[in-house]
């Protein structure tokens, strides 16, 4: 009788890769689920929504940014300058979507650093946040991440060295893009850190997208170096003609005493006087939707200016025409909001504008509403996602 050798001596092998492969998935799943980080899952789904999805084809379809995502060793880094309020978290989000729809297997991690979240943004945070993102998308413990299993099994403390040393690893084994938001949020102390990681990222293969304001000599400098390049970054006129007809469809008072020229007539007005900043046409057409005649809006948008301070002078003397406790409630609410060390959520917000000064007892009765508050504050404040004010 004949056997097959062969069968009886590989079948041992194959049950043995399956309980290793077994092994591997439980030890990836205990990572992932015990592994801190922070998670920036619904920051990036409120930039998303912010975003037409029709915006930002100008600069996707761009060719530095086209080489970039086809892993051209020739642009390895792109930093997109921008002054506040031109979408740079916008075009991030635009980033990140494209990224995950290409056509090739890459691994995508990203960061927004905001400063509501500065005392979490630390190097060690955003090294595990990275490392953390590129696991998940293993169905098992890779071979670069054993070491850092064992360290981390053990309950050694996860030192930002041996998290670099992964990350990089990591890097190394598969096309790996970065991509930061607002690198000049990043607390000063520490940035220097933060450059040395990202310089770090670089040489290990990985391609990185960031962006920040500009005159950050020490982050502008890691991006002029071969293969990076660096773009200075204004709204484009198409994104802010989708961004405004997207705000005036939603807005039924303002569409029913305006035809469809005259809303034409608005958008080209408010684009034309942007300068290239979306803050600037959400604070023309903030001032528009709150004008109540088709008189008073001809009469608005051939006097409206297009310099963001006399914009802002604008709208404070809107708030200082209201009535006298509108008014007071405004002030009040600026007064928190500026002086806060940190954004305050909608609930916190009401109790502060809510304590009687010289009063040493306090009254829910005293308390007003989120939607009163942005009515007198007349788009100086905006609601976040979960009630966050801005």
């Amino acid at each position: 009788m004949n056997f097959n050798h062969n069968a009886q001596l590989f079948a041992p092998n194959s049950h043995f890769e399956n309980t290793i492969n077994h092994f591997n998935n439980e030890m990836l799943a205990e990572i992932l689920q015990k592994l801190p980080a922070l998670d920036y899952l619904k920051i990036h789904e409120e930039a998303l929504r912010k975003t037409d999805q029709d915006s930002g084809k100008w600069y996707l379809n761009s060719m530095d940014f086209q080489n970039w995502c086809s892993g051209s060793l020739e642009v390895k880094g792109i930093l997109a300058l921008g002054d506040p309020g031109v979408g740079k978290t916008c075009l991030t989000s635009l980033v990140i979507q494209h990224l995950k729809k290409l056509d090739r297997p890459v691994k995508v991690a990203y960061i927004y650093i905001q400063l509501d979240g500065v005392k979490l943004h630390s190097l060690t945070n955003i090294a595990l946040t990275l490392l953390k993102q590129i696991l998940k998308t293993y169905d098992s413990l890779p071979e670069f991440a054993s070491s850092f299993y064992k360290q981390f099994k053990l309950g050694e403390d996860l030192s930002i060295e041996v998290l670099t040393t992964t990350l990089l690893s990591a890097c190394k084994q598969a096309s790996t893009y970065i991509v930061f938001d607002a690198l000049d949020e990043f607390k000063h102390s520490h940035q220097e850190d933060l450059v040395t990681l990202i310089k770090q990222l670089l040489v290990a293969g990985a391609w990185v997208f960031a962006t920040c304001r500009q005159a950050y000599r020490s982050i502008e400098g890691l991006f002029d170096t071969g293969h990076c390049v660096k773009h200075f970054i204004r709204a484009n006129a198409s994104d802010i003609n989708n961004f405004l007809r997207k705000k005036l469809e939603s807005n039924v008072l303002l569409k029913s005493i305006l035809d469809d020229q005259f809303q034409n007539t608005i958008i080209s007005t408010i684009v034309s006087n942007s300068q290239e900043v979306f803050l600037i046409a959400a604070m023309q057409f903030e001032y528009i939707s709150s004008l109540t005649t088709k008189e008073k809006i001809i009469s608005a948008i051939s006097q409206m200016p297009s310099d963001l301070d006399a914009h802002f002078n604008l709208t404070l003397k809107r708030i200082n025409e209201q009535r006298n406790d509108l008014v007071e409630l405004a002030k009040m609410v600026l007064m928190w909001v500026l002086h806060a060390c940190r954004p305050l959520t909608a609930t916190e917000l009401c109790h502060a504008v809510g304590i009687q000064v010289g009063s040493n007892k306090f009254s829910v009765h005293g308390l007003t509403s989120p939607t009163m508050i942005i009515q007198a504050c007349l788009g100086f404040v905006t609601l976040q996602q979960e009630g966050d004010s801005d």
